[in-house]
């Protein structure tokens, strides 16, 4: 992490810059988190909440990336997946679940 961020940052120094993830931090442990927030990148957790309604609720991937982008630049991406098969959110109540999230973008 820390040498793609180094080398990314020395091409586009002022370049505004979202880390997207998969959920939440707890779940990629082998990322070097700080290198991402030393070098400017704005959290953007995917809340992919159909695949896990339990881990992957919007306003929890926000709060668990909140230390590693501040509060005012984690935005999340709440996704819709349709290739995985069992019960699916409706789009109403994502867009309910992600009320809660100062911004939202929609992928």
């Amino acid at each position: 992490s820390a040498a793609f961020v180094d080398a990314y940052r020395q091409r586009k120094p002022d370049f505004v810059t979202y880390f997207s993830s998969f959920g939440r931090p707890e779940f990629h442990g082998d990322l070097n988190w700080a290198a991402w927030a030393d070098g400017r990148f704005l959290g953007m957790p995917q809340a992919n909440e159909n695949l896990n309604t339990t881990k992957l609720k919007p306003h929890l991937c926000v709060r668990d990336s909140a230390p590693f982008s501040p509060a005012a630049s984690c935005d999340v991406a709440s996704t819709l997946p349709q290739r995985f098969g069992g019960v699916r959110k409706p789009a109403p109540a994502m867009l309910v679940a992600v009320a809660c999230v100062h911004s939202v973008h929609h992928s």
